[in-house]
């Protein structure tokens, strides 16, 4: 396993101050698939409820309307402990595994993947911890409230083929 992002801690701190230790711990790292290393970022098993926090969906470029080019943004980040830190970057690209063509491509697999064998999914970022940590925490509440959820056949969703410019070179995506 490895090390909590930053997200992560700031996740988990806000769980246990909200909740107050009235709800479970959720696991970190979770692996929900049965033939693929695919993980969620916090899960609970029983009630078939996963959290994925997309850092990296901060960084998208604004576009401007008029000429299409892309605007720089001011991202803010946060420390382990949830607050402010002074760095502020300007960002002219996306960046972060969450925001490329490929990384899009892989998290729709694995979450429709998810949803096929009976998992609830919640995605939040970073402003959803910063900004409006209170009402996330009640969203994944209202959800493992309703209790366990029943598995289903994860059947439906065969490995996904790229397809590369030379055929010969054909791959499962992992």
């Amino acid at each position: 396993m490895s090390e909590p992002s930053s997200l992560e801690i700031v996740f988990l701190r806000v769980w246990t101050q909200v909740t107050q230790d009235r709800w479970p711990a959720p696991k970190r790292e979770f692996r929900f698939h049965p033939t693929r290393q695919w993980r969620f970022d916090f899960a609970w098993e029983r009630e078939r409820v996963a959290v994925e926090l997309e850092g990296g969906a901060m960084s998208w470029p604004v576009v401007c309307d008029s000429c299409g080019r892309n605007v720089c943004r001011t991202v803010s980040y946060i420390n382990k402990r949830g607050e402010p830190t002074k760095r502020k970057d300007r960002v002219y690209a996306a960046m972060g595994r969450h925001t490329r063509s490929a990384g899009v491509q892989a998290d729709c697999d694995k979450y429709n993947a998810a949803e096929a064998l009976g998992w609830h999914v919640l995605r939040y970022t970073t402003k959803h911890l910063t900004e409006s940590p209170v009402q996330m925490i009640e969203q994944i509440q209202s959800l493992l409230a309703q209790g366990p959820q029943a598995e289903t056949q994860g059947d439906l969703f065969e490995p996904v083929m790229r397809q590369t410019t030379n055929p010969k070179k054909r791959r499962q995506v992992r």
